[in-house]
């Protein structure tokens, strides 16, 4: 269809939606929704157009000046929290998300003074409190990118490369934060997850997260050399997990969920996890572990080793604080000084600010594979 018929019908149908701007940009941002989306009374509810369908110039030609940044923020919006959802990540299932609105977080961890006490007939509950108490600190940080539409992109309506590029900022930030969380979890250089402190401590001290030391803030080893070859091997982990306790010498009880290994032993692992008999066992012996834990793998682990591997419940170890959820923003100001140095017509930031560190070191096991 000629573009200058494009651009018509797009006008007439952008001035039929309200008799105001407000009107006729929520209009359009319905439009998007249920053209990208899928509308319950059009096709069945199945999507009738994709981001690249859509023409930024002839939007562009189409609607108010006010209303351009506003309707192509929708549209790449959609493209950007598309990317950044289809993108394929393990973290989430290995750490719980909290919001949260300051800067700086203490997170209580397991104590003495945090557990349940008898209390006597007539007698005063004991009192808790998160600074009394050890804690850990998780402080978060900002993460984003700015997304320009300049003259030259409407001019030469280059549609493709901006849809393709708010896709890759959407991916990226995925991997971005997948690459936070795991390395986190390996308690990598540059990722530390343990920050301990307590009442009588105004900082906090970076703590290794995994050892085999029994010394406070450790009190029991979290960490094994074996080899993922057999059901053995993750009995060692699943020995030393039932020999957690809290500060007062009471087993903790970790109920183990996941087993976490590099993409080089993703084989090895499901052979086990799957086998209904022990592995090169005599008499076809039943695997204990058979169907027990949830196999995951990442490359984030092979980056740094392909035979660590762990085992645990992730989740009560692991926090992601998200402070702002992935999020596009859209500069509504075409008076600025981008606009009249570099001649942009639309900007849109795109961000997340959150981070991911440990409330405690007692239910994941660590093992470094070497026996």
């Amino acid at each position: 269809m000629p573009y200058e018929t494009n651009i018509k019908k797009m006008k007439d149908m952008y001035q039929s939606l309200g008799s105001t701007e407000p009107e006729r940009i929520q209009g359009m941002y319905r439009k998007i929704d249920d053209a990208i989306d899928g509308c319950p009374d059009v096709n069945q509810g199945k999507p009738t157009m994709r981001c690249e369908d859509f023409s930024i110039k002839e939007i562009y030609e189409a609607v108010h000046p006010s209303a351009f940044p506003l309707v192509t923020g929708k549209l790449l919006s959609k493209k950007i929290m598309k990317a950044y959802n289809d993108h394929p990540r393990v973290g989430d299932q290995l750490c719980e998300t909290f919001t949260s609105k300051l800067e700086i977080d203490r997170i209580p961890g397991f104590s003495t003074k945090g557990a349940i006490e008898i209390v006597q007939p007539g007698g005063p509950y004991q009192h808790t409190g998160v600074i009394e108490e050890k804690w850990v600190q998780i402080v978060g940080q900002k993460y984003g990118k700015i997304l320009d539409i300049t003259e030259e992109t409407l001019m030469f309506d280059q549609t493709g490369q901006i849809i393709r590029r708010a896709g890759q900022i959407g991916k990226d930030a995925a991997i971005y934060r997948e690459k936070m969380i795991m390395n986190t979890i390996q308690d990598i250089v540059g990722y530390y997850a343990w920050y301990v402190g307590n009442a009588a401590a105004t900082s906090v001290t970076r703590t290794a997260l995994y050892s085999t030391s029994t010394t406070a803030p450790h009190r029991t080893s979290n960490q094994i050399t074996n080899a993922l070859v057999n059901h053995t091997d993750i009995n060692a982990a699943v020995v030393l997990l039932g020999l957690m306790t809290d500060e007062k010498g009471d087993p903790i009880a970790v109920g183990p969920k996941i087993l976490l290994v590099p993409v080089a032993l993703d084989m090895v692992a499901n052979q086990i996890y799957k086998s209904t008999v022990i592995i090169g066992g005599a008499n076809a012996q039943p695997n204990p572990f058979a169907g027990r834990f949830q196999v995951i793998s990442s490359p984030y682990l092979d980056a740094q080793s392909s035979i660590i591997w762990y085992l645990g419940d992730f989740k009560s170890q692991f926090l992601w604080k998200e402070v702002i959820p992935l999020q596009v923003i859209t500069r509504k100001d075409d008076k600025n000084d981008m606009a009249w140095e570099r001649d942009v017509k639309a900007q849109f930031k795109i961000r997340f600010y959150g981070d991911c560190k440990a409330t405690d070191y007692n239910q994941v096991v660590k093992s470094t594979g070497a026996v």
